[in-house]
Formats: C-alpha cells, structure tokens, sequence
C-alpha cells in the first residue's frame, strides 16, 4: 500500500463577470496505480471537512472496481466504480453527514506500463470546514495549498481570478494535469511563484480539441513575479490546463495560477 502526496492546484474557476461562480479545487495528493490487477492504496491526510470530492486520472486512463469512502462515523460508502479518463475530473458531491471523511481506499489499475496516478482534488467551501483545516496541527503543511493563511498573497482585481497552487521539487521535472475548466473563455493565463522555477511546457487545451504550448520551453518564472501567457487567435474556450514545472535552487517552489 503506498501513497505519495504532492500539493496542488485548483481545476474550475469562474472568468468574467458574465460566468456563474465556480468552486476553487485544490489538490490534497494523490495515489498510485498500476498496470493489470487492481492495486489497493488508501489516502487519509484530511484535516476537516469538504464539499466535494474531484478525482483527476494522470498520466493515462484508470479503471476502478471501486473507490471507497470511510466516514468519521464509521460508515463506509462506495463512491465511484468506472474508468476515470486520462485529464477528466470526476466529480463526487458529500451530502449531509458525508463530510468528513477519514480514508479513501482505491482499488483502481491503469492501462498503461508506466505508472499512472488520481489526483484527489477537494472544495472546501463552507466557513465552519475551512475552521476545521485551520486548526489542524498540520496546518503550516495545508496553508501552502488552500492559500488561507499568511503565505504569498494572491492579487486581487477585477481582471484575474486566482485557480489555486501546484507545489514543485527541485531539480526534478514533473507534469501536473488539471481538468474541468468547461470550455471557459480566458484571453491569458498568468503564472506566480513564490521561488525561481522553469516551465518548459505549460499547455493549454481547448473545447475544439487543439492543444497548444503556452511556454517556449526555457520558461523561466522569477519569484514574486507574474508570468503571463497569452491564448493564441480565436482558441479561448479552455478545458484543460498542464504544466511541466520543476524548482530551480535547493527548495520546493509553490506556483500560483491565474486566469484572466
């Protein structure tokens, strides 16, 4: 059984003042699955209660006997059973006493030889929830993702709206895949680390099926400072979002995303 967590960011977000308020999805980790046989992980780093549940397939497509739930109460719930498409993000509504979740456990595989991983992503919407992940002693850990806390502050304005935060390693390349936008029109994307960093790719794909590379593959991101990408021609209707971002100097970098 293993799990590995890494910290990341939102998948829907609203644009303009003309589109319906969306949640904010925030990666909490992810676990790992393997090709053939059902391999069983579990994850159980939560700290309160959520919204929503929201699990993203990356890498390639995961079939799923079953993902199961384990409440506080000690109830059990199986959640999803299916394939979860490689970039779709599956949404799981909580309702009621559904919150507060102590274990996810996954009996899921993948199609593909090389690893492929779910991200699990989460809205936490409700004052009282977010209360709950604030006094958690891991808070330090969770303020870096749910960007509640004193950590880099986000800008504010009429013009951009902020989708969340993807931490990267050093000197270690990775992607990270993020779905769900809904064919929102967006003229840019603006990227804000709290440390150096380089993206070589920051990809955008679109509701006509074009995907397009937003970088020029040396980009560099300085930190406190926003990087912006403009969305060539008449492609402005996003419904996905991947970077491949790694750390430049001997520390994790935690990259900002905005839309416009």
């Amino acid at each position: 059984m293993k799990t590995k967590s890494i910290f990341g960011i939102a998948a829907i977000f609203a644009c303009g003042l003309s589109a319906p308020a969306m949640a904010a999805w925030d990666s909490i980790g992810t676990v790992e699955v393997g090709r053939g046989q059902d391999r069983d992980s579990a994850y159980t780093q939560f700290a309160g209660g959520i919204d929503r549940l929201q699990f993203v397939a990356q890498n390639g497509d995961v079939n799923c006997r079953f993902i199961r739930a384990l409440y506080v109460n000690g109830r059990t719930d199986t959640i999803f059973q299916g394939t979860l498409r490689r970039g779709d993000a599956r949404t799981i509504d909580l309702p009621g006493q559904s919150q507060h979740i102590r274990r996810l456990d996954f009996a899921c595989s993948g199609d593909r030889a090389r690893q492929t991983v779910i991200n699990i992503m989460v809205d936490v919407s409700t004052p009282s929830y977010r209360d709950e992940w604030r006094h958690s002693p891991a808070w330090s850990r969770w303020s870096a993702i749910f960007n509640w806390g004193p950590a880099q502050a986000p800008i504010t304005g009429p013009s951009w709206t902020r989708v969340g935060v993807q931490t990267f390693g050093y000197n270690n390349t990775r992607d990270a895949s993020f779905a769900g936008f809904a064919g929102r029109s967006v003229r840019q994307i603006g990227l804000r680390s709290d440390a150096d960093a380089q993206c070589p790719r920051v990809w955008a794909t679109f509701a006509n099926g074009q995907k397009v590379n937003l970088a020029n593959g040396t980009e560099s991101l300085r930190a406190g400072q926003m990087a912006n990408f403009d969305l060539p021609g008449n492609y402005r209707n996003l419904t996905a979002v991947s970077l491949t971002c790694r750390a430049v100097r001997n520390r994790d970098v935690a990259i900002q995303v905005y839309a416009r």
